[in-house]
This record gives structure tokens, sequence and C-alpha cells, in this order.
């Protein structure tokens, strides 16, 4: 047992490997932190990729296995494989689009362990503060 920490550009390197060494099944768990990253210009296509390329080779496996039959159960026979997708994000706008995708189940939470506070600094550029700087 086993766990990587990587970047997205790594985790989908390691997972083509994986693909051609046909060692998936040593696969358990992704977990996607910052999973609004999707919508990134820069990487976000790597992590679409990533996420496409885990889906479908998973159901691909099951399916030569014989576990289903349609595209529509490929959420099915990727449990059924052991493996799971975590994603996580405090911003995700489409959070419930990006589960039907990832054919997931959506977990809301507005719970925060410390409260937040937003403040806004202005900055009047010549005037003094009260201390007469």
């Amino acid at each position: 047992t086993g766990a990587l920490v990587c970047t997205i550009e790594k985790a989908n390197m390691i997972f083509t490997v994986m693909m051609e060494e046909k060692s998936l099944d040593n696969l358990g768990a992704l977990v996607v932190d910052e999973l609004h990253l999707l919508s990134d210009p820069n990487r976000g296509y790597l992590l679409e990729l990533l996420l496409t390329k885990l889906r479908f080779s998973t159901a691909t496996c099951a399916n030569t296995q014989g576990v289903y039959s349609g595209a529509a159960e490929a959420h099915d026979s990727i449990v059924q494989q052991g493996v799971q997708i975590i994603g996580m994000s405090a911003t995700l706008s489409n959070a419930q689009q990006v589960a039907d995708w990832l054919g997931a189940k959506l977990y809301t939470s507005d719970f925060r362990p410390v409260p937040l506070t937003e403040h806004i600094l202005v900055s009047v550029t010549g005037r003094k503060d009260k201390k007469g700087k």
C-alpha cells in the first residue's frame, strides 16, 4: 500500500505508464484537490485528460472482463474495479455537472472549522493616517 502526492502533470504521466504496463489494478483511488482547475486555461486540459483516461481505461478493463456492456454503466464498473475518484474544491461553480460527468455522487458542506472573514484594504495615496504618517 502506498500513496503518491504529485502535480497533475506527473499524475498524468504515471497513469499513462500504468496503462501501458497494464497495472491499473494497483490503483485504488485518485484524490484530486482543487478540482476547479478543470477550467484553468493552462493546466485544465491535463486534469480533464487524466480523469477521462482513468474513467474509460478502467471501464474498458472492466468491460473486457464482462463486467458491463454499455457506457451508461461505466461508473458501476469503475467502482467494481476498486478505483475511486475523490475530487475536492471550495470554488467549483458547476459541481453537479462535473459529478455527472464523472459518474459520481456530489457531497457538499458549508462547514468551516475556522470562520472565514473577508476584509478590504483601501490605500489612498497622499493621505495620512491618524498618527500623521
